[in-house]
């Protein structure tokens, strides 16, 4: 068991390890980025400095419009920091792990699977993306 933030993108709900999380913004304010791809919702202003916003839902292939954000959840990465959109109000929960290669994380007693965000591949499919 160890502490989470978990939030829901749309439709699906999403897991970070909470060490792993700067910060939370609720109600970021947000620009827009001309022709960025639908999975780039746009950057927050963080103490000056522009924050991209990611959509995982959207940047894992999911159709339709992203929903207002509500909230971003910040991590830090290499050369900065990167947020993760949440479409609802992101909560610490206490969650057993489904194992590295699962990729979820299972809440008890709920059966329903959170997917886990790992930092590296996160990357790696906006580095895919991005072509």
């Amino acid at each position: 068991m160890r502490p989470a933030l978990v939030w829901r993108d749309g439709g699906a709900l999403y897991g970070l390890s909470r060490r792993e999380t700067l910060v939370v913004m609720r109600d970021p304010p947000m620009s827009r980025v001309p022709s960025a791809p639908p999975w780039l919702r746009g950057l927050a202003n963080r103490f000056g400095r522009a924050v991209p916003v990611v959509d995982c839902r959207l940047l894992a292939g999911g159709a339709g419009p992203g929903a207002p954000i509500v909230a971003v959840v910040v991590l830090a990465v290499e050369g900065g920091e990167l947020g993760l959109a949440a479409t609802a109000p992101p909560q610490e929960r206490v969650v057993a792990h489904g194992g590295d290669t699962d990729g979820f994380f299972e809440l008890p007693p709920d059966p329903e699977r959170v997917l886990l965000v790992d930092t590296l591949r996160l990357l790696a499919a906006i580095n895919r993306a991005m072509g």
